[in-house]
């Protein structure tokens, strides 16, 4: 699942509109209704406070498989597709020869 997927999932299971999560998250609609059209996120700090007011981790907002177990016990968790996805930072530095 994507951005688009798991977001809809998420304001669906919550009986949440996307105007709810804005005010709720501080992330203005615009950018909210953006990502709901299927479009990138481009500040990493916005998916971090939307995934925050939805009680997950951005890995599992942008890349899971359905709502996390641990968010509520009302939820069922999708199966997985048994790939691990993530979110994966790497820093590289020259070295002087």
């Amino acid at each position: 699942m994507n951005l688009k997927q798991q977001l809809k999932l998420y304001l669906e299971n919550r009986e949440m509109s996307a105007t709810q999560l804005s005010k709720k998250s501080g992330v203005s609609k615009q950018v909210i209704s953006l990502w709901l059209s299927g479009g990138k996120p481009r500040n990493i700090e916005q998916v971090k406070s939307v995934a925050e007011t939805l009680a997950t981790s951005v890995d599992h907002l942008c890349f899971g498989s359905g709502i996390h177990k641990a968010t509520s016990g009302n939820f069922v968790e999708m199966p997985d597709d048994g790939w691990f996805t993530g979110v994966f930072e790497i820093k590289v530095r020259k070295i002087k020869s």
